[in-house]
């Protein structure tokens, strides 16, 4: 697969892109725009090879593949600029639950966390026009529901540096219709996140302090989650510790498209991160259907 994965992820990407609606509704006035749907797919390219628009544009012109799939023989760094604009937090989710939902119908094991990711916000030359040197790091925060078994990302978030992990986690789940167990760390502790998973049909496993109370305050969840850890705190943990799992997801999201973000503007640095889960998630489906085709197990044991 990595061999001819240049092939294998737009050929998915294209088939994912044409099954959903159009991204953006086209303007009538000026020149023929466009197809959106090839501009969708050279955006994704961006963040695929991690280009700057210059180079998304001179791959456009020289790939074969993008050619026969979309009939373009170039689409110059304007027009994907301009699709960037044009693309919507909500059509990406779009394309996200279209890839992801054949894998979350019989119920997912949920693991949740948040990372940050650096911004172009602060600058070298800056330092030396002031005369000293920032120590403010800013950074965007992505937040994800995750599947423990398969590594797909189901659900997202992206918020500022300094929001909290527990407020995200009803958005989360809210596109994943059935939970088996949801792990998270400390930050997701409350009765309100228990409850939820409960409603999902799952068990919350979440990292419990200790100077928490197990009465319920009308959340019978939360008690059964805190006498569960108290009966039997050891095969407790060893449930919980799937939750470390999301990290080897982060760290493949860092590792293959990059731990920072290129845009200035904060609607577009959402965008950005946004486009590098839909990639990920393509990956990830990719590695799926090739381990079913040549019926290998998707881990090995080490």
């Amino acid at each position: 697969m990595n061999r001819n994965l240049e092939n294998l992820f737009f050929g998915l990407a294209w088939k994912i892109i044409t099954k959903v609606p159009e991204p953006w509704t086209a303007s009538d006035v000026g020149r023929p725009p466009y197809d959106q749907r090839p501009v969708a797919l050279a955006c994704m390219a961006k963040l695929m090879f991690n280009k700057t628009y210059e180079g998304t544009e001179s791959w456009t012109g020289s790939s074969a593949l993008f050619t026969e799939l979309t009939g373009y023989k170039r689409i110059p760094q304007s027009v994907i600029h301009r699709g960037m604009e044009h693309l919507t937090k909500d059509y990406i989710k779009q394309v996200c639950k279209k890839l992801t939902i054949q894998f979350r119908r019989k119920g997912i094991e949920v693991v949740v966390d948040a990372s940050g990711f650096k911004l172009r916000t602060s600058s070298t030359w800056y330092d030396i026009r002031i005369q000293r040197k920032t120590r403010r790091k800013d950074h965007l925060k992505l937040h994800i529901a995750g599947d423990f078994q398969t590594g797909i990302i189901h659900s997202f978030t992206v918020t500022g540096g300094r929001k909290g992990d527990s407020p995200q986690f009803r958005e989360l789940l809210s596109v994943i219709q059935k939970v088996l167990k949801a792990a998270g760390d400390s930050a997701y502790l409350s009765r309100k996140n228990c409850t939820l998973v409960k409603e999902k049909g799952g068990k919350p496993y979440f990292k419990i302090k200790c100077n928490v109370s197990a009465r319920p305050k009308s959340s019978p969840e939360w008690k059964a989650m805190i006498k569960l850890y108290q009966k039997d705190p050891d095969n407790w943990l060893k449930e919980y510790h799937i939750r470390s799992y999301v990290e080897a997801m982060f760290a493949a999201v860092k590792k293959r498209f990059g731990n920072f973000l290129r845009s200035i503007k904060t609607e577009m640095q959402e965008k950005e991160l946004s486009l590098k889960i839909i990639c990920y998630n393509i990956i990830r489906v990719l590695y799926i259907q090739i381990a079913r085709i040549l019926d290998a197990p998707l881990w090995i044991k080490v």
